[in-house]
């Protein structure tokens, strides 16, 4: 079976959530079989050299369907090497945009105590530039999304 890499452009910011409306497709190339394990997370993957793909640096993977921040190197055996790092903003943004609870705006760090002045809307992401929670309305549960250096 062919493993397929997408490679693309895009100028959206890191920490968009769903970056669909600013990826443009460079174009498809075929993995050459790895004599390595790869990591899902951060993987390297080699394919045959095309000039046209030199300015990717996103990546979608069909085999493990996710996105990847990506850099390309080359090599002198006709070959390129795509490092990647899995964005998981995009790759699990139909899950994230799902998500109903409250925003917490704290400057001590994470607490238990709903502000319910910020209801998060599961088309809308609140972040104050530092630190964002999340509580759960339908499970009770507490999810805390800490962003740092973003």
């Amino acid at each position: 079976m062919a493993h397929i890499i997408t490679l693309c452009r895009c100028s959206a910011d890191p920490n968009t959530v769903d970056k669909s409306q600013y990826i443009q497709v460079i174009g498809n190339a075929e993995v050459i079989r790895p004599t390595h394990q790869i990591n899902v997370l951060h993987p390297d993957v080699s394919i045959n050299y095309n000039a046209n793909l030199l300015s990717a640096n996103y990546a979608y993977v069909d085999t493990f369907d996710r996105w990847y921040f990506c850099t390309i190197s080359t090599d002198t055996a006709g070959r390129m090497t795509i490092h990647c790092n899995i964005d998981v903003l995009h790759t699990y943004r139909d899950s994230i945009r799902s998500c109903y609870g409250t925003a917490i705006r704290t400057a001590a760090g994470a607490t238990n105590v709903p502000d319910n002045k910020l209801p998060v809307d599961p088309k809308r992401f609140f972040y104050d530039g530092k630190k964002a929670a999340v509580l759960n309305a339908n499970t009770g549960l507490n999810y805390f999304v800490a962003i740092n250096g973003g």
